[in-house]
């Protein structure tokens, strides 16, 4: 599969990586969150915990639907713009930074539904007790994966021929070329080892079996391996897809003030990140092989895929109180999601020589794997106050716990996961977010409408990793069933800072001497949705 690279959180790729080696990154991939809903919720700030009402507010709170005394469909058309700027950092001991700052900022538009539902009031015909009850079914989009980065530049201190020869040390060159499916080595080597081996990414030295040299570099007069000239690099990544819940609801009003309900959700993930690395000398060099020819090192190239499809269901109950007046406190408790996750992958790579009959090219046959997933469990309480039916203001504080997160193997016994549940457990912790909403009506067909959210990073070492959203909105009701909202987000990301190979270089004393090259990436999404519904 992949392996991440990263100083913070990378999200985006970095699948220089063996088979079947998941990352507490793809655990926070898998379980983060950006919320959607309705145009009404979204320009809100999704802030609906005790709200209720609206297609939107069944997300966080199941009692919602039993809070309006009728019944509605909705529909939610939206176009998300991604805006990523990918800016580099200055390696060590050289002046200019590893990505030019002059490659601009990548546009991404998507047009999507990110929700869509019905509620069916039911009248009881009571005074006292359950006055009604209603039943619900809401499509709603719960994170949207789509993002592009590319840097580029000059490097003179290290590879990523280099790196790959250094991931390479110790495995006998036997294990490096054997059947991609041999699992008989220990260590067992990852496709992208064995990919660099066979496409003459990388080679043995000095008649040394299990001892590595890049392409891009050479012996000294000392023995010791070194850097054959300054390089030209590139790296890209694309990665789409999105989550989705279907929810099915049903919640209770007891006497218009005390609201219970409960939702069934199934959740569906898919995900897909396209990465590429080139590498090529700036000045083609002569390479002599252990046959004695000779050729010039042009350009080396290699490229991974990745795809994760999967399904997961959870339960969530909630409940709403009308305290006194127009105060309502409202809490909810969401389950884990037990995810049953389904990857694709594979590599290829190739380098180029400037006499054409030489170089090497390969490409490992598509790999899969299955495996489960529980995400962390989640608790949200929100508050409301209404002043007549001019004046709303509403707030949510919601808590989640990734530390709790896990894997596990379908079979129990072909990989542990050990280590990795482990990783999460000390390293993850618990993300706070806050929600806040406000929509006033200067008269009754009309609602004008601003949100704000905010929320940590669970990563308990993560520096500069809060996001934040603005939100605005209106609303329009006629005074027959039809109704329309509109809202427009800004959903700021935190800054991505990713390794686009490993680090190799280090002294006697371990510590680094070379960094590989950094670059940081900043995204920024921006969704407009329009919400038309009719009320029956």
């Amino acid at each position: 599969m992949k392996r991440f690279i990263a100083t913070a959180m990378l999200l985006l790729g970095g699948a220089m990586a063996s088979i079947q080696a998941q990352t507490m990154w793809d655990a926070y991939n898998f379980a983060q969150t950006t919320y959607y809903g309705t145009a009404k919720s979204v320009a809100l700030g999704n802030a609906m915990t005790a709200v209720g009402g609206d297609l939107g507010s069944l997300t966080f709170n199941p009692a919602g639907s039993a809070v309006a005394p009728y019944s509605t469909f909705e529909i939610t058309p939206a176009i998300t713009v991604t805006s990523s700027r990918t800016l580099g950092q200055a390696l060590q001991g050289q002046n200019s930074p590893y990505c030019f700052q002059d490659e601009g900022t990548d546009y991404r538009t998507r047009f999507k539904m990110p929700n869509f539902g019905f509620m069916l009031n039911m009248d009881t015909g009571k005074t006292r007790g359950v006055r009604n009850w209603s039943f619900g079914f809401v499509g709603n989009a719960t994170n949207n994966y789509q993002n592009m980065i590319f840097g580029s530049g000059s490097n003179s201190q290290t590879t990523l021929s280099g790196a790959l020869a250094s991931g390479a040390t110790g495995y006998p060159t036997s294990s490096l070329k054997a059947d991609w499916f041999d699992t008989s080595f220990s260590p067992l080597p990852s496709w992208q080892t064995m990919l660099a081996y066979r496409s003459g990414i990388i080679d043995t030295y000095n008649g040394l079996d299990s001892d590595y040299i890049g392409v891009a570099e050479r012996l000294n007069t000392d023995g010791g391996i070194e850097i054959y000239g300054p390089v030209n690099q590139e790296y890209g990544a694309r990665r789409s897809g999105n989550k989705y819940d279907l929810i099915t609801n049903l919640a209770f009003n007891v006497s218009d003030r005390f609201y219970f309900g409960f939702n069934m959700g199934v959740t569906s993930i898919s995900y897909k990140n396209e990465e590429y690395w080139l590498e090529q000398a700036r000045s083609p060099f002569e390479l002599e092989f252990a046959s004695g020819e000779k050729a010039h090192f042009d350009y080396l190239q290699m490229r991974h895929s990745y795809a994760a499809d999967g399904a997961g269901i959870y339960v969530k109950a909630g409940f709403l109180w009308r305290v006194a007046g127009g105060l309502r406190v409202a809490a909810a408790i969401q389950s884990p999601t037990a995810f049953t996750i389904n990857e694709r992958y594979k590599h290829d790579a190739k380098t180029v020589f400037v006499e054409q009959n030489y170089g090497a090219s390969d490409a490992t046959p598509q790999g899969e794997w299955s495996y489960s997933f529980r995400s962390p469990w989640s608790y949200n309480v929100g508050l409301a106050y209404t002043v007549g039916s001019a004046l709303l203001l509403s707030a949510d504080y919601e808590y989640a716990d990734y530390s709790s997160m896990k894997f596990r193997t379908l079979d129990y016994d072909s990989y542990d996961f050990g280590y990795l549940n482990n990783d999460i457990r000390t390293y993850m912790g618990g993300m706070h977010s806050l929600r806040a909403g406000v929509e006033f009506r200067p008269v009754a067909a009309l609602a004008i409408r601003g949100g704000y959210n905010y929320s940590t990073h669970p990563q308990k070492d993560y520096v500069n990793g809060d996001r934040s959203a603005f939100s605005l909105g209106l609303g329009y009701s006629s005074a027959g069933s039809f109704f329309a909202d509109l809202a427009v987000r800004v959903n700021t990301l935190p800054e991505e800072h990713l390794n686009i190979y490993d680090d190799y270089i280090f002294d006697a004393a371990g510590n680094l001497t070379a960094p590989s090259p950094t670059v940081n990436i900043n995204t920024t999404l921006v969704d407009a949705l329009v919400t038309v519904g009719w009320r029956f």
